[in-house]
């Protein structure tokens, strides 16, 4: 247990802000040695019909419902995150800095935001500064291509190199998912994870290189479609792949290991069960950012497009220029008691959109009870096609079941062409306008000494409330 601050520690803040000493001001929050154990309530919150983000005031954040998917009437005010809507601190990300030949690992949590976190417009911006990196957070709600709708929370992280020397720099998004009601059951903390060409898992699995789409879990444990669904979307319009994605324990006290234990590094455990308490980790391994140089991951974690039941095809809905490639996977779960025996999957397009990646006939193989296999296929629609087109996958067993039927339609924009020739225009001398000078912008080192008494009276007011709670 830590000392209490002592009423003289306000004496010297009060000096601080007055010699203009922002940089005290960011620091570790706890020991260090521990994830806090009581969230704190959010201070800012952007919503919408469906959605919500909310941070608390070091810049940790949860996700829920707020009307949820409009053909759901059951998934209004759920969690997607654990904590969700106002015990915010399961949930956090960890910044790796490498640099004269040490490596750092700082977890978010235990470090006072430099600014913020402020509401910018539908976004909430929170920075830090460590060890010469500014790290940037900001999260707002974006369009889903899954569901057609602004329903998936954009989480986002700039770093930017603000030293004189080469050094290196990544993140580790870590979400505790637990999807379901809210309240003191933890239901949903543990539901199966949906993965495309891995199925359905229940224990603890990584992936590098070749990193899916999406991933889906349900709160339903058998996959009802009428439950509330989160997808994390990791590859597609707007997202940064992740160089690794690892599903594991989160770490509770009946748990042996988790991952929230573990800053950065973190070695799966095949055999290790995630139905009891589970989260997702995207890994965007540290690269070298030069004096000045900036770099942004993204990545999208929010409602899951229609699905469920026995079979349903998880694709885009909405596609978006300049890109139109999508792929579409069809999953068959098992939710009887007979296994599915020797399986195969069958696309059927229309002629306006093409198979460009995996054969038309796929095979599933045997499923059995509580399992599910999937087979994707990746779409490109015609040149010059536009509108909505329906398609759809059939599932043909030897035994276990009839054929299962999921259908999709998916909406084509037409996009400007890209290349087309042009008449030469005739050019006419002009005269050159005289460029005009760009307005000064004050150097960081000014707004720092700016916001320096806001800076370091937050900070002050962060050390004093975790003291008081923590004793």
């Amino acid at each position: 247990m830590r000392r209490p601050i002592f009423p003289t520690m306000l004496l010297v803040l009060t000096l601080m802000l007055s010699a203009g000493l922002v940089a005290s001001a960011q620091g570790t929050k706890g020991s260090g040695e521990e994830p806090q154990q009581a969230g704190e309530p959010p201070t800012i919150t952007v919503d919408n019909d469906y959605l919500r983000v909310s941070t608390d005031d070091d810049g940790q954040f949860v996700i829920g419902t707020t009307g949820g998917d409009p053909d759901i009437p059951t998934d209004d005010n759920k969690r997607l995150l654990y904590g969700y809507p106002d015990d915010i601190w399961s949930s956090f990300a960890t910044v790796r800095v490498i640099a004269n030949g040490a490596t750092n690992d700082y977890r978010l949590l235990d470090r006072v935001p430099a600014e913020g976190p402020v509401r910018q417009g539908n976004a909430i911006i929170t920075t830090w500064l460590l060890d010469e990196i500014r790290v940037t957070q900001r999260l707002d709600l974006a369009f889903n291509v899954y569901t057609g709708r602004e329903d998936t929370v954009r989480i986002q992280y700039t770093l930017t190199n603000t030293g004189d020397s080469t050094r290196a720099a990544g993140v580790r998004s870590m979400l505790d998912i637990a999807i379901g009601r809210v309240g003191p059951v933890v239901e949903g903390d543990g539901a199966p994870y949906f993965v495309p060409g891995a199925g359905n898992l229940t224990h603890e699995a990584e992936f590098t290189g070749n990193i899916p789409a999406i991933w889906k879990a349900f709160e339903s444990l058998d996959f009802d479609p009428a439950s509330t669904k989160g997808q994390g979307i990791l590859v597609g319009p707007g997202a940064t792949p992740p160089d690794r994605l690892v599903l594991a324990r989160w770490g509770r006290f009946e748990q042996s290991d988790g991952i929230r234990l573990h800053a950065w590094d973190y070695s799966i455990d095949p055999t290790a069960d995630l139905t009891v308490d589970s989260a997702v980790a995207m890994y965007w391994n540290p690269q070298d950012l030069a004096p000045g140089e900036t770099r942004t991951m993204t990545t999208f974690y929010g409602l899951a497009g229609p699905g469920g039941g026995q079979a349903w095809i998880d694709a885009p809905v909405a596609l978006r220029c300049p890109d139109l490639t999508f792929s579409a996977t069809h999953w068959v779960a098992n939710t009887g008691n007979e296994p599915f025996i020797n399986g195969s999957s069958t696309i059927a397009l229309p002629e306006e959109l093409e198979l460009i990646e995996g054969a038309t006939t796929q095979t599933l193989g045997d499923i059995v009870p509580g399992a599910a296999r999937s087979a994707t296929w990746t779409i490109k629609p015609k040149a010059g096609v536009e509108g909505t087109f329906s398609y759809s996958v059939t599932s043909r067993f030897d035994t276990g079941t009839e054929p299962l039927t999921a259908t999709s339609s998916v909406q084509v924009p037409l996009c400007p062409e890209v290349g087309t020739p042009t008449a030469t225009p005739v050019v006419t001398p002009a005269v050159q306008p005289t460029p005009t000078p760009p307005a000064e912008v004050p150097e960081a080192s000014t707004l720092l000494l700016l916001a320096s008494g806001a800076g370091a009276l937050a900070g002050y007011a962060r050390l004093r409330r975790r003291s008081q709670r923590d004793n």
